[in-house]
């Protein structure tokens, strides 16, 4: 489960993450607060067996607070 630093996060039920693959499709899930500085996001589902992501791929992660 990738840990996302950066500043200001709240513990908000709406947080998300967002993975942006190099196919350019993307992928909302929610995130996981742990405190201001970091929270959890749970890599999709299948996005492996989908061909979304192989290795080398870099994915952007975007957190929001309130989806």
């Amino acid at each position: 489960m990738p840990q996302v630093d950066g500043e200001d996060f709240l513990p908000s039920a709406e947080s998300t993450c967002l993975f942006q693959f190099p196919d350019q499709s993307s992928v909302a899930v929610r995130a996981a607060f742990l405190s201001a500085t970091e929270v959890y996001c749970t890599v999709p589902e299948g996005v492996v067996a989908a061909g979304r992501v192989r290795a080398g791929d870099q994915v952007s992660v975007t957190v929001a607070n309130f989806g």
